[in-house]
């Protein structure tokens, strides 16, 4: 047979799988656009107690306290991976706040 006599037509499961997995990736993509803007919430909230704080309205070990509190939180719901991530989430919640844009809540 030749190329001209022969039409290729796909495989119409293929076809739904495919079209499966860019909805599914639509949804991830959707999912981590809610994920940054509640880290950037959290951190502008972070940012906001930080300053009640420091104008006398909390002390240093009740933020230690909050702080172990978060680790132990989500260690407990993601191990070593809730770890990591509670640190990541802490440690932006340290740094200067850009802007009222990055973090949404200055």
């Amino acid at each position: 047979m030749t190329a001209t006599s022969e039409t290729f037509t796909p495989n119409p499961t293929a076809r739904t799988g495919a079209a499966e997995l860019d909805r599914v990736f639509d949804e991830i993509d959707r999912v981590d656009a809610e994920i940054l803007a509640a880290i950037r919430r959290r951190t502008g909230l972070v940012h906001r107690a930080g300053r009640l704080r420091r104008a006398g309205h909390g002390t240093v070990p009740v933020h230690t306290r909050r702080e172990m509190a978060v680790l132990a939180r989500f260690t407990a719901a993601l191990g070593r991976d809730g770890s990591a991530l509670a640190t990541t989430l802490l440690r932006l919640g340290r740094g200067p706040l850009a802007d009222a844009a990055t973090y949404g809540q200055d």
